[in-house]
């Protein structure tokens, strides 16, 4: 028996162990998706976890409140020895306890019940700021690699033309300035690729952040801007799971608002307070001498809210009330405004990139024409380079039309609130985050 658990023990060790290396080998070699990002976000974003501890809070003052006061004793003693000296004196203990008259202990509970909520629902809103902060970052990483990939693309195709010219020229023909104007061009694109190159790797950083992740580990994005856009199109198109955590917020608030008046008037009386009380009373009584009185008696006492009847509190809450219900319907104005402005906005550059994509194909094979045209010497070099950056400009300007289209679809799924991850319960934990795919 003890073997077998010597061998069990022996075993965890080597599970534990390989379970270390596998994760510091996936940690070389992060590679995530769009939602393995976001479900790395809502496990360790630094400032999501932080702000999760209002939950604790709001539990530990419902644990707190709607609890009786707690009882009193009081100890009262008299005695003659500062004045006759005669050994005469009393002593009083009293027991007391405040009975509250009306229902303000269980108004308290309930007023702390739905902070708690509320508190819940904050932080599902966060998370849903969240999920959008972490989507736009995705897709700014992969937007300016795909430019530096394209750059990088026509570069090689003007190195190319480069060579060509060099060829021609010691061949006789062409002109002297042709190998310039392609080295100019040249120098142009590697300045551009160098820029947006520098600009993926500062949003990549920023992911990063946003992600928990420390700056130094590895990261690599897997999807495409087409992938995303097919993905959120397919949740914002009809979404069966629309959830607006802050507009449950604002309902909680209407809801908390009115139990807080009923609260107020129920504090203008505090409470009953009952009392017992014994004393002993030790007194000269000629001609018998020291005589001793006992006595049992009890305590009553009312509040009368003649002066505070809480009608500035309640006057209060009632505001707070009427503040609640205005901001419900903002936001309920603000959700239906974000949405069609983000679909409208999604839709006119879907329809602008296949305007663009369609006059790509004539200016195509314009630059393959204008090509062939210039290694037999019937075109000119500054021409063939005009066209194929006219065409590779084209290329660039319509993966800026998917990239905003990608973006007004995070902006519909965040106006929505359309994500997966907002129709989560409240009480389930975040999910855990996904293993790291390997290169």
């Amino acid at each position: 028996m003890k073997r077998n658990r010597v061998q069990k023990g022996l075993s965890l060790l080597a599970i534990v162990g390989l379970q270390f290396l596998w994760s510091d080998r996936g940690l070389a070699n992060t590679a995530l998706s769009t939602e393995a990002a976001v479900q790395t976000a809502l496990m360790n974003n630094r400032e999501l976890k932080a702000a999760r501890f209002a939950v604790q809070k709001a539990k530990g003052r419902l644990q707190q409140s709607g609890l009786w006061p707690n009882p009193g004793f009081a100890f009262e003693g008299l005695s003659d020895f500062a004045f006759a000296n005669e050994g005469q004196g009393a002593f009083a203990l009293e027991l007391s306890q405040l009975f509250p008259l009306t229902g303000r202990l269980g108004l308290s509970r309930q007023v702390r019940r739905i902070e708690v909520a509320e508190a819940m629902r904050e932080i599902r809103n966060q998370e849903r700021l969240l999920i959008a902060r972490i989507q736009e970052a995705y897709i700014d990483v992969i937007a300016a690699n795909r430019e530096a990939s394209r750059l990088a693309d026509m570069k090689k195709n003007v190195s190319a033309t480069r060579d060509l010219a060099e060829k021609r020229l010691a061949a006789g023909q062409g002109s002297a300035a042709e190998p310039a104007l392609v080295l100019v061009e040249e120098t142009t694109l590697t300045r551009e690729e160098q820029t947006a190159r520098l600009t993926a790797e500062l949003k990549l950083m920023e992911l990063k952040g946003l992600l928990g992740m420390e700056p130094e580990t590895p990261l690599r994005l897997t999807e495409s801007l087409q992938d995303l856009v097919q993905k959120l199109s397919a949740s914002t198109h009809s979404p069966t799971n629309a959830h607006r955590p802050d507009a449950d917020l604002a309902v909680l608030g209407i809801d908390r608002t009115a139990a807080e008046i009923r609260l107020a008037r129920a504090e203008a009386w505090e409470g009953m307070t009952i009392g017992v009380r014994y004393e002993n009373e030790q007194s000269l009584d000629e001609p018998e001498g020291m005589g001793t009185d006992q006595f049992l008696g009890l305590r009553v006492s009312f509040p009368l809210p003649l002066w505070d009847r809480q009608d500035g509190a309640v006057a209060e809450k009632r505001a707070a009330r009427a503040e609640a219900e205005a901001r419900l319907s903002a936001i309920e104005l603000e959700i239906r405004n974000a949405a069609a402005a983000a679909r409208k906005r999604a839709s006119l550059l879907q329809q602008q990139r296949g305007i663009f994509l369609s006059t790509r194909s004539p200016l195509q094979q314009a630059e393959k024409t204008l090509a062939s045209a210039y290694e037999e010497g019937r075109a000119d070099l500054r021409d063939v380079l005009t066209v194929r950056r006219e065409v590779y400009s084209l290329d660039l300007q319509a993966d800026d039309l998917l990239k905003d289209q990608a973006l007004a679809l995070v902006a519909l799924q965040a106006a929505l609130g359309s994500h997966p991850e907002m129709s989560r319960p409240y009480l389930e934990a975040a999910p855990k985050t996904k293993k790291p795919a390997k290169k």
